[in-house]
């Protein structure tokens, strides 16, 4: 199951090697926001500098969600905008997608992103949208 490897190599993880990310996102010029196009958003990541004590906390709070959802035995399932409102975990495949925001997770978050200096000019121009956790091995 997902959840087992990932909660696995998480333990594999020292927790210096924990990273937060924003993720932020622009509409496209050629779109309206209420527009029903998936495509229609810009999205940027953006590497934001945390203290240990941070990076402590989202570590361990990361191990706490693996374990809870492993404990009540939950299903991953590949997202459908139909079961949106339900509460389940839902997973998105990322090959051969032409959405905007595989380029995040497919380039950006890959390489390095820039580091925020500050916040109030990023959303000055973005919008803030999420923020994601970040674990890298030593070794890989």
């Amino acid at each position: 199951m997902i959840l087992d490897e990932l909660n696995e190599k998480l333990e594999n993880i020292e927790v210096d090697n924990t990273y937060l990310y924003f993720i932020t996102r622009v509409l496209k010029p050629e779109f309206k926001k209420t527009s029903k196009v998936m495509d229609k958003f810009v999205f940027n990541v953006y590497q934001i500098d945390v203290n240990d004590e941070i990076r402590q906390h989202l570590y361990s709070l990361t191990q706490e969600q693996l374990k809870y959802l492993l404990k009540k035995k939950t299903e991953l399932h590949e997202y459908d905008v139909i079961t949106d409102d339900t509460e389940q975990l839902f997973t998105y495949q990322m090959t051969n997608k032409a959405m905007s925001f595989a380029d995040v997770v497919n380039k950006q978050l890959k390489s390095t992103p820039p580091k925020i200096q500050s916040l109030e000019e990023i959303i000055a121009l973005e919008e803030l949208w999420a923020y994601c956790v970040g674990f890298f091995h030593n070794e890989k």
